[in-house]
């Protein structure tokens, strides 16, 4: 099934969004090279939601991701942030991966995937597209599904995303629109009520 990427915050993505949070600023546990990423998405990650301000470090780690650390050899996606978090070590790698190491990639893997796509005042648009291989939030589906670095892997390397860059567009139109007509109704309602009190 596909999950709810353009959702409400405070009622579909609170819960991942201060687990990924709590997990990010845990930085001891992720390859020392990311570490000014991670304070950045820490003033990214405010009591909340998303600060706008700092919505460039989110292209900063997609960049860190598909680049991967110095000393590293070239890398996939997935096998650069297994990397990140201290469990990768090579094709063909065998054994159990740690909890805490799939964990910390998944919420990587999370925030790999949101973009913040339009801002106007004191209202943002924030989208999390997570690929189509994801039938739940990273953290879940790693923690029900995945018990090694190669299933990991599969998982933390998968590209294509629940949206394409039109639909996203789309999406930014749709809530300014939907802003639109929720205000005009306002103004609606409170001419209304202006005029019953005044023929009360």
């Amino acid at each position: 099934m596909a999950i709810p990427a353009a959702t409400n915050f405070a009622y579909h993505f609170r819960w991942q969004y201060d687990w990924a949070k709590l997990m990010l600023s845990a930085t001891s546990k992720f390859n020392p090279e990311y570490l000014n990423i991670l304070l950045d998405i820490q003033k990214l990650m405010s009591d909340s939601g998303f600060d706008p301000a700092h919505a460039d470090v989110l292209d900063r780690l997609r960049a860190k991701i598909a680049t991967g650390c110095k000393g590293q050899k070239a890398l996939d996606g997935g096998q650069s942030i297994l990397h990140a978090v201290g469990a990768w070590q090579g094709d063909g790698q065998k054994g159990a991966i740690e909890h805490s190491a799939k964990m910390s990639a998944s919420a990587l893997k999370l925030l790999q995937h949101v973009y913040l796509i339009e801002h106007a005042g004191n209202r943002h648009v924030s989208i999390c597209s997570l690929p189509k291989f994801f039938y739940h939030w990273p953290s879940m589906q790693m923690h029900e599904t995945v018990t090694t670095p190669s299933g990991a892997h599969q998982l933390l390397n998968s590209k294509r995303e629940q949206f394409t860059a039109l639909q996203k567009k789309h999406l930014v139109g749709a809530c300014a629109r939907a802003l639109a007509w929720a205000q005009r109704t306002n103004v609606v309602l409170s001419l209304a009520a202006s005029k019953d009190s005044a023929n009360a």
